[in-house]
């Protein structure tokens, strides 16, 4: 998998878990292929869409 799909498939996976970060994870996770880089881009990505849900 290439880096253009791998950012693809990242923000794919923010849209389709509406952006919460462990559902984000769990998605993620049970992806094959290049599924370490696809969960850290999804995961910091739905991190910061939703900050207001967990404080510092």
């Amino acid at each position: 998998m290439d880096i253009m799909e791998s950012v693809s498939c990242a923000l794919a996976m923010v849209d389709l878990v509406d952006g919460y970060p462990v559902r984000c994870a769990i998605f993620c996770a049970n992806l094959g292929g290049d599924a370490d880089a696809i969960g850290t881009m999804a995961g910091a990505i739905s991190g910061c869409a939703v900050s207001d849900l967990y404080p510092p």
